[in-house]
């Protein structure tokens, strides 16, 4: 008896812990397409506001940053890793090891203001009906940290120009993230017309 009721909770466990490792690594893939088809249309709409191959004034993935982490959590900071790798070698043709630090970076800030983000508001998990200051504050949050983390890296590097890529980072993730809600706004808006007159038809 008590060796079958072993075997049944082995497979239980096993069997959730494929689940869980399935529904991440899902998880990271969709972070890492999302994040390169962003990517790509922040350099096809904002192209003239790139300071540098990887710092720009109006940055539409930042706003991808805050639904990523709010839908996928952990598993969506490693995608904006990975994403922001694969961007910065494959595309602007920079070294793995020398986008490294700006990678964990791009994951981990905005997993952090996440974090931070949960006890303040004191969220329980449940994100369908959040209210625009609570979106705000964490987007506030996750701009914050990543332009803190950017300037640090670059300080540390003995970059003169640390303090300036702070105040281009904090009002590009700002300014790209307030880009980037109004096209889903609009986008959701569009749909809702759409359907309705699918409806009606």
């Amino acid at each position: 008896m008590n060796t079958t009721l072993n075997k049944l909770t082995s497979k239980y466990f096993q069997r959730r812990l494929l689940n869980q490792i399935t529904r991440a690594l899902l998880a990271i893939l969709i972070t890492i397409t999302i994040w390169l088809l962003t990517h790509e249309l922040n350099h096809a709409l904002f192209d003239f506001a790139y300071t540098t191959p990887l710092m720009s004034a109006i940055f539409i993935p930042a706003g991808v940053r805050v639904v990523i982490v709010l839908c996928f959590g952990w598993a969506g900071a490693v995608g904006l890793m990975l994403g922001y790798l694969i961007t910065a070698h494959f595309h602007h043709g920079l070294s793995v090891l020398e986008t490294l630090p700006l990678a964990l970076l791009s994951g981990l800030t905005p997993y952090l203001g996440y974090r931070i983000w949960l006890k303040i508001t004191k969220q329980s998990g449940n994100f369908l009906f959040l209210k625009l200051k609570d979106i705000f504050l964490l987007t506030v949050l996750c701009s914050l940290w990543s332009a803190l983390g950017r300037s640090l890296v670059l300080n540390s590097a003995k970059d003169p120009h640390s303090f300036e890529t702070f105040l281009i980072t904090l009002s590009g993730n700002l300014i790209g993230s307030l880009v980037f809600f109004y096209m889903l706004i609009f986008a959701v808006r569009i749909f809702r017309v759409i359907t309705k007159r699918i409806v009606i038809e």
